[in-house]
């Protein structure tokens, strides 16, 4: 099934969001210690991208010349026939999906122009949870039962205990639909699941995605929250300009970590925290909700 073009950008937000910076004027650098000089050298010379769509478009377009280099390397060092083939194959597929990316935001940028900053999509995170509740109703074999005005009123499954297992798993998903019954699925469920039976897998997320319950709106801001205050608080801790030994810090470790821990499947934001250096500021005093250089540049994650 493939994705629709606002699915695709609802899938790559963790990508876009924040993905663009600039570094704020009036940084005042730890002075006389030739390690943080060495540092602000590297730091002020990054390529970061800038904001606007146009910007990230370029850098995409730099992402795709990079798979197409590593797709010829493959046709002329890997030997194994099989192992040559998965490999050339697995780049091609990136490349078309960079690719297909790109020219949705080429779409974008020709309506709004090369300096917009915000994508807006929509929230398929209930609509997914339904799909998925569908596809585990039909593994455990669901048959509806209708009342006598043909509505569905009851379901069963292969094993009695199915029923209200589903409920105690999706009930923490969905407060609002379950928040009434007990171990049973509120007929709203039955209802979607006599629709999810009449049609393909696409044509029922087209159906839901047709309520704004299921797909509210969603914007994503490309432009990172970081502000001089912030950034200003961060580099004080990462260079450790307080100690009379002058930065601590190794560059290497401003942008690794070893915190993978943090990460659910469930949670795609949850990504955004693997280079989590850990030195940030975890008060939160300014509300920008950014404690690491991560949170600032997600585009490090590639």
């Amino acid at each position: 099934m493939d994705l629709s073009d606002d699915e695709l950008l609802y899938a790559n937000k963790g990508l876009l969001s924040g993905a663009t910076w600039e570094l704020p004027d009036n940084i005042k650098w730890p002075s006389n210690n030739q390690k943080a000089d060495e540092y602000k050298e590297l730091l002020t010379r990054f390529g970061f991208v800038q904001p606007g769509l146009g910007n990230i478009i370029d850098q995409l377009q730099s992402w795709i010349q990079t798979i197409d280099q590593r797709k010829d390397k493959v046709l002329h060092t890997v030997l194994d026939a099989s192992e040559r083939s998965f490999q050339y194959n697995d780049l091609l597929h990136k490349g078309e999906d960079v690719r297909r990316l790109v020219r949705i935001l080429e779409d974008v940028c020709d309506q709004y122009g090369d300096d917009t900053t915000t994508l807006t999509t929509h929230d398929y995170s209930q609509i997914y949870r339904d799909v998925d509740l569908m596809q585990v109703m039909d593994a455990h074999h669901a048959t509806l039962h209708y009342d006598s005005y043909g509505k569905p009123d009851d379901v069963t499954f292969d094993e009695p205990d199915v029923e209200r297992r589903l409920v105690a798993s999706y009930k923490k998903h969905d407060d609002v639909r379950f928040m009434s019954v007990t171990a049973f699925l509120p007929r709203e469920i039955l209802i979607e699941y006599g629709v999810w039976l009449k049609h393909t897998p696409s044509e029922f997320i087209d159906n839901l995605a047709s309520y704004t319950s299921h797909a509210p709106e969603l914007e994503i801001d490309t432009v990172s929250k970081m502000d001089a205050k912030t950034t200003q608080k961060w580099i004080n801790k990462a260079f450790n300009v307080s100690s009379s030994n002058g930065p601590q810090i190794d560059f290497h470790t401003m942008f690794t970590s070893a915190k993978m821990s943090q990460v659910q499947a469930d949670n795609n934001d949850d990504l955004d925290h693997l280079f989590d250096d850990g030195v940030g500021d975890d008060d939160d005093d300014d509300n920008t909700e950014i404690n690491s250089l991560s949170d600032v540049f997600p585009d490090l994650k590639w």
